[in-house]
């Protein structure tokens, strides 16, 4: 059988970059602020280096961290629902953004910082002992905001998720008809990139987007808010959490986690966060994924599918004969809308999967008696 379906549900990202002029995000309105002196901009305190400057990074359980306006990076404690401050790591932060994965050089310090440049086209990682350093090697998209995990680093640009593995960087993922709402990206531990978009105006949030390590939009949670404000976010011990500024009117100053459900994403209870000018925030104990299954199959499953991810065709096979009768085989996408329904007349039917787009679908079994759902994805 023949499928069609043209894949949509890309994101537009919103940040207009001036080829004139440095820039970074402002966070009074997650949009750009021209900076003309860098030099200025990279002013900061060296006399406030707090007692954990350290050449390595320690993932607490409940440890995060902040940069902000002057340059600092500053180390948060999350007890319960109180956010306390701890220390200064480190002072001359070369950038704006903040990232946390592994050494891509091979270097003493791993996990390390990482930041992204004011020229918008460098990135730096931290050395320890408050001393940084830039690759050579620079991008030729305009970059902006950062996220880690494992041996990749995320940014963003006006059009596009860009990776860079230390070595290369390359377009991730295209943006389409949606534009991005907070001055940040998220990374769980399985390589998933979560990015809060919206299709009208760049202080309302409206889903959280979830993209795989092979560049495809897996999932949209319905997520509607107002993020006015919304300058970093991160996940720590499986949890999604949001930093907003002052400037949000509805939770100003607050950390606010984020939990879901199959389809939509709740906000919990707000966490007060100490005021300051932060700019991003990073954290490394990332724990599992938010909320997309690691595993393919399921363990009482009634059906099998083989391959899985797949180029041109499915194996479906059911496990016992007396879950014929009445059994119906259908296949959606993420947003539910279903593309096929098809009686299952032996045990082993085989799909023909060629013109479906690459992505992420969802395959059902359904007789009178149960229903069951399994996550397909085609390359």
């Amino acid at each position: 059988m023949k499928l069609n379906l043209p894949c949509n549900g890309l994101l537009l990202l919103f940040f207009i970059f001036h080829n004139q002029s440095f820039s970074q995000i402002d966070p009074a309105t997650n949009a750009n602020k021209d900076i003309t002196d860098p030099n200025q901009a990279l002013s900061v305190q060296y006399n406030s280096i707090g007692p954990n400057a350290t050449t390595s990074l320690s993932c607490e359980s409940n440890t995060f961290w902040a940069i902000n306006g002057s340059g600092q990076i500053i180390k948060f404690n999350l007890n319960g629902n109180s956010v306390v401050q701890d220390s200064i790591i480190t002072s001359g932060v070369p950038g704006n953004s903040l990232a946390i994965c592994s050494n891509l050089t091979g270097g003493p310090t791993s996990p390390t910082f990482y930041t992204t440049g004011f020229s918008g086209n460098s990135v730096s990682y931290y050395d320890g002992n408050n001393t940084w350093s830039s690759f050579s090697q620079l991008s030729s998209y305009s970059i902006s905001n950062s996220c880690g995990v494992n041996n990749n680093l995320y940014f963003i640009t006006t059009s596009s998720l860009v990776k860079f593995d230390g070595t290369i960087f390359s377009t991730h993922y295209n943006f389409n008809g949606v534009i991005n709402t907070a001055a940040d990206i998220s990374a769980d531990n399985a390589g998933n990139i979560y990015l809060l978009t919206g299709s009208g105006s760049s202080a309302q949030t409206q889903f959280i987007d979830v993209i795989s390590p092979a560049g495809i939009l897996i999932k949209r949670y319905n997520l509607e808010f107002n993020s006015n404000h919304l300058y970093g976010n991160f996940i720590l011990n499986n949890t999604l959490y949001l930093g907003l500024g002052s400037f949000n009117q509805v939770y100003p100053n607050t950390l606010v986690p984020v939990t879901f459900s199959p389809d939509s994403a709740f906000l919990g209870t707000p966490i007060p966060m100490p005021a300051g000018d932060w700019y991003d925030l990073a954290s490394c104990n990332i724990g599992s994924m938010v909320s997309i299954k690691t595993s393919e199959t399921v363990a009482s499953s009634v059906f099998q599918i083989y391959p899985n991810p797949a180029n041109e065709k499915i194996s479906f096979t059911l496990k016992r004969s007396q879950d014929l009768q009445n059994a119906y085989v259908s296949i959606c996408n993420i947003y539910g809308h279903s593309l096929l329904k098809e009686p299952i007349l032996q045990l082993k039917t085989e799909l023909d999967i060629s013109n479906l787009e690459k992505g992420v679908y969802m395959i059902k079994f359904s007789n009178k008696e149960k229903e069951e759902v399994q996550k397909i994805i085609k390359e």
